[in-house]
Order: C-alpha cells, then structure tokens, then sequence
C-alpha cells in the first residue's frame, strides 16, 4: 500500500471536471483504501463557449462580472465549464482542524446549503478563513458545484463563523451556511380544472350494508360555501442557469 501511494503521489497531478470520478479511476488504478484517499486542488480554471464555437475560452475578471448580470448569465447560447488541477494524496488526520459538514442542493440545482456541525474540531487561528474558505470549496468541487461563483454569502458566513470560533473557542451549536445561490428555473404550468366534490353513485348504510334506494341520482344537497370546482391558471415559467 506505502509504495501505491508512493508512486501515487509523485505520478498523480491531474486536470479534470469530475473530481470524483477522477479520484475513484486513482483508487482503482493503484488498488488504494478509499478511507485513506484525500486530494488538493491547485488551481481551477473557468471557462465559457458562446453559441456553436469550437473553443472555450477564459472566464477573466471583467467575463464574470458581466455574468453576474441575469440577463447575460440566462443566455442559452453560453456555456460554462470549470477544470481543476488535483493531486490525489494520503490522507492525513489534523488534530486541530475537522470540519464535519452535510452539504444539500435544491432539486433545480441552483442552491447549495451546508451544515458544518457542532462536533467539528475547529480551533481558531490567523488563517482560519482562508482554511474553511478551502476545504468548504474541496467538498463544492467534489460534488460538481462551481467555486468562487455567486458566493458571497458564503464568505460572509465564514467570517462570522469565525469570529464565533474566536469569541467561544469553538462551535457552540451547528452553523448553517449558503455556499452559492444562482438562478432558479420555474416550470411552467398549463390550466386545469380540479374537482373537489363529487358524490358518490351508491350510499351504504354503515348500519346494515345495505343500499339507499331514496337516492336515484337526480341531484344531491351541497352545503353553503362548499367548494365544487376550483380553475388554476396556467403559469408561464421563467429559464434558470443552474451550477451543474
């Protein structure tokens, strides 16, 4: 196992858009222990395509603040993609940092949340920020979810994470998170009639089982302000861009 990670270790630096699958191909190349695998990130580039181009192109500074518009970001003819440099590495036990987060995303995909839990060992120190800022970046990547796009409560929620860390020595109680927060797309939705009352052909005497024969099916009584039918409207959707 030593001499896998070894030569793991000296050979493995790769650029790819699927972290995870990237990592599994390592463990079952090198016939590693999943438990023992971890990677670092050394850089990640963005890149977008405009309509039917061949190439994609860098995402500069002045490319993202213009994709912060909704209106440039919800162009169906742009597209978005983000390539990491990863290093497959031994995975190595911090005795004084162990971040524990869940992370949820939305069923369109364009919110991420996470819980970092209470029982995390994070100890305050300078460059507390700048190590929750990582590794809360690690676990987006890993799941697919673009880093350093639309997250600005994301930042906001570390800072205050750790002036808590700081002003108590640690989590008191878990803290929740929003990690990024792009466009939801709303579906659409086409009229209907919905039918709240309808009678029943034949009434059973819960007595004796036996039919109401009274009832012929002319008509029947309806209390007052009792709903029969309800019309929905239909309902124009609204496009999205979500972060997969």
């Amino acid at each position: 196992m030593a001499e896998d990670f070894d030569a793991l270790e000296k050979n493995f630096t790769k650029k790819t858009v699927n972290i995870q699958k990237t990592v599994k191909e390592a463990i079952q190349t090198y016939g590693l222990d999943p438990k023992a695998v971890d990677f670092e990130i050394l850089g990640t580039t963005t890149e977008m395509r405009v309509g039917n181009r061949d190439l994609f192109i860098p995402v500069t500074r002045d490319i993202k603040q213009k994709l912060g518009n909704p209106d440039t970001l919800l162009r169906p003819d742009i597209q978005l993609k983000q390539t990491h440099e990863i290093k497959i590495i031994r995975k190595v036990q911090n005795r004084d940092f162990r971040m524990m987060m869940k992370l949820d995303v939305d069923q369109q995909y364009s919110i991420a949340l996470g819980v970092i839990s209470k029982e995390s060992k994070i100890d305050y120190s300078e460059d507390l920020k700048d190590l929750l800022f990582y590794e809360i970046n690690k676990r987006k990547a890993l799941r697919g979810i673009f880093v350093d796009f639309f997250d600005k409560k994301m930042r906001e929620g570390i800072a205050e994470m750790v002036k808590m860390v700081k002003k108590d020595g640690r989590l008191k109680s878990n803290f929740n998170i929003e990690l990024t927060r792009w466009i939801t797309p709303v579906p659409s939705r086409n009229d209907k009639i919905l039918i709240h009352y309808e009678k029943e052909k034949k009434q059973v005497d819960e007595n004796d089982g036996k039919v109401d024969h009274a009832d012929r099916g002319f008509g029947t009584t309806i209390g007052p302000d009792t709903l029969i039918l309800e019309y929905i409207k239909s309902k124009e959707g609204k496009p999205g861009r979500t972060f997969y």
